[in-house]
């Protein structure tokens, strides 16, 4: 799984795809990556199932992670 979510961050990052994420249910947290540069994510965060996060292509838009866990 590892692997696959390595691989697709990648192809996403080289495609120019804006941002990313990952969910990890049993870790409890989302993984947001972020500013693709040369088939990688420049901007790399963790959010916990405390917090919140802006989605990056709409501003206005917070998510509370809370929902997700």
């Amino acid at each position: 799984m590892l692997f696959h979510a390595r691989a697709n961050r990648s192809g996403s990052a080289l495609f120019q795809i804006p941002e990313v994420w990952l969910i990890d249910l049993q870790g409890g947290h989302l993984d947001v990556h972020r500013a693709p540069d040369g088939g990688r994510y420049s901007a790399r965060f963790r959010v916990t199932d405390r917090s919140h996060v802006e989605v990056a292509s709409v501003p206005d838009l917070v998510l509370d992670c809370r929902d997700l866990f």
